[in-house]
Order: C-alpha cells, then structure tokens, then sequence
C-alpha cells in the first residue's frame, strides 16, 4: 500500500511529533533548502508565460515579474 499525506505547515506548533516524522530524502533539495528559510518553493517545468494589463499604473507589475524570472 502506498499513501501521503499533507498537513498544514500552520498546525506544526500543534503536531510536533507528526512534523517530526517527515523523511526529508524524499523532498527534493530544492524544497528542502526553501523549507529551512521557511520559504516555500514551486520549481516549474517548461517556457514561462506572464500576462499582465497594458496600463500605465499596472505595467510595473509584470515587467517587475519578467525582470525577477529572466
């Protein structure tokens, strides 16, 4: 039988022992690293598209998001 489980990062000052038992050879270091800095990290796959409005106020907005991905 095979199963995960989940349990929200915000019960882990409740469920200690629960988080205490997380095998962290089986996270991918990249998830482990972000974990440590109490970041969470998605790692996506492929080209990466950003739609943003074409206005003067909100064009900042995915031009500051192109600038951080490229």
């Amino acid at each position: 039988m095979d199963c995960k489980l989940n349990f929200d990062a915000n019960s882990e000052y409740r469920q200690e022992a629960v988080f205490a038992l997380r095998d962290w050879s089986q996270e991918d270091h990249r998830d482990v690293l972000a974990s440590q800095a109490n970041l969470n990290y998605i790692g996506l796959d492929g080209s990466i598209g950003c739609l943003g409005m074409c206005s003067k106020f909100l064009l900042s907005l995915p031009f500051a998001l192109m600038l951080l991905i490229g």
